[in-house]
């Protein structure tokens, strides 16, 4: 038997309701979508402040340590350098005709290549 136009009414509105309460459903879900996007966001930006300061603490960390290794590294340098003076300066009292010998070498290579340098101009 077909249903007469007052039987269709009520599923109408049954149907009507069902459809306003499922919108409002998304509508709320929706609503506490973009909640939790907020908090995650604010959650991100918190974690990334965080990163970064540490992140500036270790560079900061590693820029001193650098330092003092730069610093203990000139220093050991200077040690020897300052050794390797006193054993030349020793070396050079203890044996002074080699070392005049190695300097008068050493003048008369710069005045040959000198000459040779003008000869070419």
């Amino acid at each position: 038997m077909a249903k007469s136009s007052s039987e269709d009414t009520p599923d109408r509105a049954d149907i009507k309701e069902h459809e306003r309460l499922a919108v409002e459903a998304i509508r709320s879900d929706l609503e506490d979508l973009r909640e939790d996007v907020t908090e995650l966001a604010q959650a991100l930006r918190r974690h990334g402040r965080l990163r970064a300061s540490d992140l500036g603490a270790e560079a900061t960390r590693r820029g001193h340590e650098f330092v003092e290794d730069a610093r203990d590294a000139v220093f050991e340098m200077r040690e020897a350098l300052t050794e390797a003076q006193h054993d030349l300066r020793r070396s050079v009292r203890s044996h002074p005709v080699p070392w005049a010998g190695v300097l008068l070498g050493m003048v008369g290579t710069g005045l040959l290549v000198a000459l040779l340098m003008e000869r070419r101009n």
